[in-house]
């Protein structure tokens, strides 16, 4: 705020003005007051009456100026302008969240859903993500009244992401992508489901790849409860062998979802790099590596932090704490190591042998990779899981297990293109 006093008494200083009368002095105040309404980002997550008064002090201006200089169609095109003065309004204690929200249902059911221009992606779909904010902050009794309109808004939003062409303009939309979830997961209502959804529809690979991971954790902690239940004890809390029994099912419920959920980050980052036919670059490498820690946050943000959240952050991390990423992270805590634990040999063993969604590389045989496996256990995976693979009955079944997983995954994900 200093910053911007000391610029704007220059900008609209009489003397300065008077220096070089050809400099557009007015462009320069309205574009310092569009620049100070990024703030609002920051009231979404902090109460600050003083900052909150300044950011509407820039709303009204801009209100004014688009009133005198702008037609009704001209305003609808800049759908941030209208709804900049509404949420200004309610961050400084002027009108209720009813009135933002009503501004952002009349901009998203106006804007074309097929304009795939970074103006439209940010019509379609960053509007929606301020939406979500202002809706939870409606009181109870008001949110009926909206959940009709809200749904369909929310369906022609998956649509929208369905048709995008995100290689044309992957900053944009992964931006719009990134604060649709970030603002699901800030929201009141249990939205897990629909952040799912959002990275179904941003980039289907990942969805693929989560839901084959979640199948193969679930197969191994299902045989470790069976032939190992002691590598299981402190799972949840359960600190013996006939807990984890009792509550195997339970268990593997979780092991399930930690697996859905693991990359949960990556719809944060995945627009940015276009990883379908080729190897990362190095750089593209170590963006996609904040994924771990972009979805443990997020998954905090909806009440998850001691199962979901903690497998999203160490799935990448070896069993030994020696390697991984991200690093510089204490253990992982033991009521979901075992978990984890499952979850990260799952992890490899499907991205290594999907030659389907990952077409830059073929895949690796099976045998290849259990000998793999073995040469770095106790390191890199956990001993309990590895030794499943001594069984070769068990290495039939998972083989099979993979291979009936990955027809059905594809089929269920893809279905509706083929």
């Amino acid at each position: 705020m200093e910053v911007f006093d000391k610029a704007m008494g220059v900008i609209r200083s009489p003397y300065y003005r008077k220096l070089d009368p050809s400099i557009p002095w007015d462009q320069f105040e309205y574009a310092m007051h569009m620049d100070r309404m990024t703030l609002l980002a920051y009231l979404r997550d902090f109460k600050d009456p003083e900052i909150a008064e300044k950011v509407l002090e820039s709303a009204e201006y801009i209100h004014r100026e688009q009133a005198k200089n702008q037609t009704d169609d001209e305003r609808l095109q800049n759908w941030r302008l209208g709804y900049f003065y509404a949420a200004a309004r309610y961050h400084a204690g002027r009108c209720p969240a009813r009135e933002v929200v009503d501004v952002l249902l009349e901009v998203i059911e106006k804007v074309d859903p097929k304009d795939y221009s970074p103006t439209g992606i940010n019509n379609n779909l960053t509007s929606l993500s301020s939406l979500f904010y202002y809706e939870a902050a409606l009181p109870p009794e008001e949110k009926p009244q909206y959940a009709c309109r809200l749904e369909k808004m929310f369906s022609k939003s998956v649509s929208y992401l369905n048709d995008l062409p995100v290689n044309q303009y992957p900053r944009v939309a992964s931006n719009a992508v990134r604060e649709l979830v970030e603002m699901q997961a800030v929201a009141e209502r249990p939205y897990r489901k629909n952040m799912l959804v959002y990275m179904l529809a941003a980039h289907k690979p990942t969805y693929v790849h989560s839901l084959m991971v979640a199948n193969l954790t679930c197969f191994f902690v299902r045989r470790l409860l069976w032939k190992k239940p002691e590598a299981m004890v402190g799972t949840m809390g359960y600190d013996t062998v006939e807990a984890v029994q009792q509550h195997g099912e339970e268990i593997c419920t979780m092991a399930y979802e930690c697996g859905v959920y693991h990359d949960i980050g990556k719809s944060m980052v995945t627009m940015y790099v276009g990883n379908n036919s080729r190897r990362l670059l190095d750089e593209e490498f170590v963006c996609v590596q904040w994924h771990a820690a972009f979805g443990y946050e997020l998954l905090c943000k909806i009440g998850h932090k001691g199962d979901l959240a903690l497998a999203a952050l160490y799935h990448h991390t070896y069993y030994d704490g020696q390697g991984g990423y991200p690093k510089d992270q204490p253990p992982c805590p033991k009521n979901m190591k075992p978990i984890v634990d499952a979850l990260t040999v799952a992890d490899s063993l499907d991205a290594a042998t999907d030659n389907i969604g990952r077409c830059y590389t073929a895949a690796k045989p099976l045998e290849k990779l259990i000998e793999e496996l073995r040469a770095q256990k106790g390191s890199r995976y956990a001993p309990a899981v590895v030794e499943l693979f001594d069984d070769p009955d068990f290495c039939t079944e998972f083989r099979r297990k993979l291979y009936e997983s990955r027809q059905s995954v594809y089929l269920e994900v893809y279905r509706e293109t083929i």
